[in-house]
């Protein structure tokens, strides 16, 4: 007789939430440690430039937080064994000296002390007296910082409202009514959270009485009025016969919207090919302070993907398929992913930014004084990409391309 197993991953002012729906066919820092760490890093932006270039289309805007799905699947991950293992390591670029617990290392770096603009909040939520490996547990608890919860599925209503409750929560009303009742049947065993939570503050705002309209060239050099907020700010940048890279940084945050605007005569295909880990490391590398007369679009983007195509594209087969190995969960029986889609939101507004994204899994069986130098102009009025990350570890948290105000 076969049942299901439904496990949810929930990654959410910077709001991400991903979430993973599972559903289970049941058959009878040291000096190694802060390297681990970096390598965790850039496995991230790997994975996120891969996956990036899955989702781009021609003439689209693209938007979506790589850490919110890479932190699920690594959370399925958690369970994998055999070749479904090697397959994430293989999608996640993880080797085996990659050790799961580097992931506290993220989350710590993603929750600084006191810091209430920027918090990551975990929970794993187990149908009552349903037996799940103690070693996953014990990964949840400690590497994730996860909650465990004993819950009541048989009650779709109430544990509905208990489950968005709690994203609404650690969101701060920022994600209401992520998972229905539609969403929970008698055969739901497991629903794993994961939210991430950011509001970022421009560090010097921009003047809302010199936002002005102005034309915005998309593809094809079809224009659009748009909203440009104007600004010159003492900021991290560089440029080269290709583009122009600067990065506007966010008030009490290492992170900044870093933006690449490619030169009138180069092609946006041409700089998404570059795309990779090595590529953004040269950039960031090169940068030095200028100061930067800059006009960008005010903008908000919403954007949705299933992501069960693209992975299999980077190599995530197996786990799609009755093949797929997921005892490390619960020894009942196997785990397959049904399928995966991605939801996503960003603001980016005179005052600030914020942004969400939500993926769902579906398994079966320093300031200095201004430069005197003449100013830089960045006028970003034709496609450009744009990512939210921390420029001192390099780490990704939002990646997309702005084509079309439309």
């Amino acid at each position: 007789m076969l049942k299901k197993l439904v496990v949810q991953f929930y990654l959410t002012k910077f709001k991400s939430v991903t979430i993973i729906l599972v559903l289970m066919i049941l058959s009878g820092c040291n000096l190694g440690a802060q390297s681990q760490s970096n390598h965790l890093i850039k496995s991230l932006n790997d994975y996120s430039f891969k996956l990036y270039k899955q989702l781009a289309s021609q003439n689209k805007n693209l938007f979506f937080s790589p850490l919110s799905t890479y932190l699920a699947l690594s959370m399925a991950n958690e369970g994998a064994k055999g070749e479904t293992k090697k397959e994430f390591e293989n999608i996640l670029h993880l080797n085996r000296n990659s050790k799961n617990k580097d992931f506290i290392n993220i989350i710590r770096g993603l929750n600084p002390s006191g810091d209430s603009s920027f918090i990551i909040s975990n929970a794993v939520w187990v149908l009552r007296k349903f037996p799940i490996e103690n070693r996953y547990k014990n990964v949840i608890r400690s590497n994730y910082s996860a909650q465990v919860f004993s819950i009541d599925f048989s009650k779709k209503d109430s544990a509905a409202t208990e489950i968005n409750n709690w994203v609404l929560k650690s969101t701060k009303g920022l994600i209401r009514n992520i998972i229905g009742p539609n969403n929970i049947d008698n055969h739901t065993k497991i629903v794993i959270t994961s939210s991430v939570y950011f509001d970022g503050k421009w560090k010097q705002e921009f003047d809302k009485s010199q936002t002005k309209k102005g034309e915005f060239y998309s593809v094809g050099n079809d224009t659009t009025l748009t909203d440009f907020m104007k600004k010159t700010e003492y900021l991290n940048y560089c440029e080269n016969h290709q583009l122009q890279f600067v990065c506007i940084p966010y008030k009490g945050h290492k992170e900044s919207l870093c933006i690449i605007l490619p030169s009138a005569k180069q092609s946006m295909d041409s700089i998404e090919n570059q795309l990779s880990f090595r590529f953004l490391d040269s950039l960031l590398r090169h940068m030095k302070y200028e100061t930067v007369k800059m006009s960008i679009p005010k903008f908000k983007l919403e954007t949705s993907y299933y992501l069960k195509k693209p992975l299999n594209n980077l190599g995530l087969q197996l786990a799609f398929t009755k093949k797929a190995n997921f005892t490390g969960i619960s020894n009942e029986g196997e785990l397959l992913i049904n399928n995966i889609a991605h939801k996503a939101f960003i603001d980016v507004n005179e005052e600030k930014t914020k942004a969400a994204a939500t993926s769902v899994v579906s398994m079966i069986a320093g300031s200095k004084a201004p430069s005197k130098e003449k100013a830089k102009i960045f006028i970003a009025n034709h496609p450009f990409i744009f990512m939210i990350l921390n420029t001192k570890t390099k780490r990704i948290i939002f990646i997309g391309r702005f084509v079309n105000p439309d």
